[in-house]
């Protein structure tokens, strides 16, 4: 099940704008892509959503899949008495590990089912 049409020149987009990422430590002024980065990665998500489903609505699956992405990792962290909270507060310090497997997997499978759910949503909105 895709959600976005990958095509050759997204995939070189998000390429060149992953590079001035990999090149940071190397030249200072580079930092500032630090802080632009989820800008311009947001509006590449909103370009590929357009393409399936027209611009408003593109940036309607995009917005309500990361706040859905959001609400299920907060009844996730109620669900689990605040275990998934201390799991993303601890960060990636590499003296406590146990965290990174946990937050890589509810991070990515949470994000997963929102954009599940928000297209059998457009679809059912749609017809």
């Amino acid at each position: 099940m895709s959600f976005l049409v990958l095509s050759r020149g997204l995939i070189l987009a998000a390429g060149l704008m992953a590079l001035p990422l990999a090149l940071a430590p190397l030249a200072q002024p580079l930092y500032l892509w630090y802080a632009l980065s989820p800008l311009a990665y947001l509006a590449l998500l909103v370009y590929s959503a357009s393409r399936i489903y027209g611009w408003f609505r593109g940036l309607l699956f995009v917005v309500g899949a990361l706040w859905l992405h959001i609400v299920l990792l907060a009844f996730l962290d109620w669900l689990s008495g605040g275990f998934v909270l201390s799991a993303f507060r601890a960060g990636f310090d590499v003296y406590e590990r146990w965290n990174v497997p946990l937050v890589a997997t509810l991070d990515s499978s949470t994000l997963y089912f929102s954009c599940v759910v928000m297209r059998l949503l457009f679809r059912r909105l749609a017809g």
